[in-house]
């Protein structure tokens, strides 16, 4: 790693290396679209296939509700996550404000009103590790807020599911749907 010393360098030297780098998204876009389209066009047929395809999962079906899964985790996993989940609950819901509304002058009120989203897709990477912060982090707040749709999306394991850990925290967040795919196909399916 190289270091600067702010207070030695010229105005010139500091704008330079101050200036954000240009990132050309080409390639993404070229490798993205072409699954986008396909999901647009073809559904949860185009899903399947990329599943096979990056994640070498053939599935029958590609959502399952949580609700309707047996879970079994270890006590000390378990507690972990009630803990984390308590003290992510208590602090999303400190962020609810109550209504607020004011009498500007007579006869004008005026007033803030919140409102949740009614529908709401969640990304969980999957791969490598078991995400289940990213999975709290995003489906506490959404039960907070009271959406009414909540889908998370996580590509799935080789046994065509997703981590009990993250199923578990689908069932407590009340999630509806969990989505068994990942990458672009799932934020597509989720469109």
């Amino acid at each position: 790693m190289k270091t600067y010393q702010y207070n030695e360098l010229s105005a010139d030297q500091k704008q330079a290396l101050l200036k954000r780098p240009k990132l050309d998204f080409t390639s993404i876009f070229e490798m993205v679209t072409p699954i986008l389209e396909a999901v647009e066009n073809h559904g949860d047929e185009a899903v399947r296939e990329f599943t096979v395809k990056y994640d070498s999962v053939q599935l029958d079906a590609i959502t399952l509700n949580p609700a309707d899964v047996s879970v079994t985790l270890s006590k000390e996993v378990q507690a972990a996550i009630d803990i984390a989940f308590d003290n992510i609950f208590a602090f999303h819901s400190a962020q609810m404000q109550p209504k607020i509304e004011i009498e500007t002058m007579p006869g004008v009120l005026c007033r803030k009103v919140m409102r949740p989203i009614e529908k709401v897709g969640l990304y969980v990477p999957g791969g490598t590790a078991i995400l289940p912060s990213t999975a709290m982090m995003l489906a506490i707040p959404a039960m907070i807020a009271g959406c009414t749709e909540v889908v998370l999306a996580s590509p799935p394991n080789s046994e065509g599911s997703v981590a009990t850990e993250i199923i578990y925290i689908a069932q407590k967040a009340k999630v509806n749907t969990i989505l068994l795919a990942g990458g672009a196909q799932a934020v597509a399916a989720m469109a």
